[in-house]
């Protein structure tokens, strides 16, 4: 006796091609959407790195600036790959004229966006040389 195999054309053992295409095209949408929040995600860090750093130097410049005398109009530098710019001016001035009350700005950012970060700070100075 011979056994014959009889192969049907409508079995359910194996994956149809619109089945695999199907799955194919969820995938790719699940790889495009993991991907873009992970690029998002390195954009973030790398901005939130950056405003720090900012943050860091206009405190510094700041309290540096704070400790000369007399009224600076503008201060502009470089500090690693950001740029700033420090401007004071004088509000009001005791009548000895050996004090002002001045108001420091500045602002710090890389050279495509210099105005990263803007920070003011009023204080007592001594003007007297």
């Amino acid at each position: 006796m011979a056994k014959h195999i009889v192969y049907s054309v409508d079995s359910k053992n194996g994956f149809t091609l619109v089945e695999v295409l199907v799955a194919l095209v969820v995938t790719a949408f699940l790889i495009t959407i993991l991907m873009d929040g992970a690029v998002s995600s390195k954009t973030r860090q790398k901005n939130l790195t950056l405003q720090t750093d900012a943050m860091m130097v206009a405190a510094s410049k700041i309290e540096s600036l704070r400790d000369l005398q007399g009224v600076q109009p503008s201060v502009n530098g470089n500090h690693r790959n950001l740029v700033w710019n420090l401007a004071e001016n004088e509000i009001a001035r005791d009548p000895r004229g050996v004090y002002a009350l001045v108001e420091a700005r500045i602002t710090v950012g890389p050279e495509k966006s210099p105005m990263l970060v803007t920070r003011k700070k009023r204080y007592l100075k001594s003007i007297i040389r």
